[in-house]
């Protein structure tokens, strides 16, 4: 059902049409709610907010070439919008780092994550209240937070191992069928983990993967890549010119010259006795 966009993103391209792919019931007949937000690792991100004061992340597939045709108009922007389900503690945790004891709607300017009734609910999984509820006044709490992103980690793991998600070829690369089940269960965690560290700032990633004790092999990455690139192969290699043994252009004369010849051959020689060379018809006289 055809609904008019509210957005102040300079992210969606100007045309009359965008295509979203929403629930139901998290959106009303008249209108959608976007906006833009900077999420903690510095990448811009548009967000929906739904009836229910919810947030929701829009994340657009795209291809190469891509067009709507939507009756009788064609679409240029071509891209599909995907609204998918989105923790508000994660834009909130940046705040809460700084530690200023304000309440949470002054720390948190943007009101459509300090209404959000899900960071209400969940803010005490990460943060302690500091004097009376009704400041609202919240305090990161570190061992709380490092809990709450680790399970976060340990779910999505738990999907992809039970769902057999095959990840990706690289990352794939060191597993064979006789994998152990724990070696497997590690690999996955690892890549969770990367995908948690894509809304998390660079020092809460770290924090975590000494906290699951998330080992990643640096080594091995780099050697992919210089690998895959094509570039380190040579390296260490002493380079040797490639010459010909012998010199054939100072082989003697006599050498084709005493070859036998057949008499075909002979009688093809004594024929061309006294004939003159085709190129002294060209030369000057």
């Amino acid at each position: 059902m055809p609904s008019r966009i509210n957005k102040d993103s300079a992210s969606m391209k100007e045309g009359k049409y965008s295509i979203f792919v929403v629930p139901k019931q998290d959106v009303s007949k008249e209108s959608l709610d976007i906006f833009s937000l900077k999420s903690p690792n510095g990448r811009k991100s548009l967000f929906m907010s739904t009836i229910q004061g919810d947030l929701r992340e829009l994340r657009a597939y795209s291809d190469s070439y891509r067009s709507w045709f939507i009756g009788d108009v064609i679409e240029s922007d071509g891209r599909l919008w995907i609204a998918t389900e989105f923790d508000p503690i994660f834009l909130a945790l940046p705040y809460l780092k700084e530690g200023n004891r304000v309440p949470l709607d002054h720390l948190i300017l943007e009101s459509r994550i300090t209404d959000s009734p899900f960071l209400k609910n969940r803010l005490p999984l990460v943060a302690d209240p500091i004097g009376n509820a009704d400041l609202n006044v919240w305090k990161l709490n570190d061992d709380k937070c490092m809990e709450y992103l680790s399970k976060k980690v340990k779910a999505i793991a738990k999907v992809l191992s039970e769902n057999s998600i095959h990840i990706d070829s690289t990352s794939a690369e060191g597993f064979s069928k006789s994998s152990s089940t724990k070696g497997v269960e590690e690999h996955y965690l690892k890549y969770s983990w990367g995908l948690i560290s894509d809304y998390i700032d660079k020092e809460t990633s770290i924090q975590l993967k000494s906290h699951m004790n998330i080992i990643t092999d640096e080594t091995t990455t780099n050697k992919r890549r210089s690998s895959s690139s094509g570039e380190g192969s040579s390296k260490g290699l002493k380079r040797v010119k490639s010459a010909p043994q012998e010199d054939y252009l100072s082989l003697p004369k006599e050498t084709c010259a005493s070859l036998p010849q057949n008499s075909k051959q002979k009688a093809l020689a004594k024929s061309a006795t006294g004939s003159k060379n085709i190129t002294s018809f060209f030369s000057k006289k």
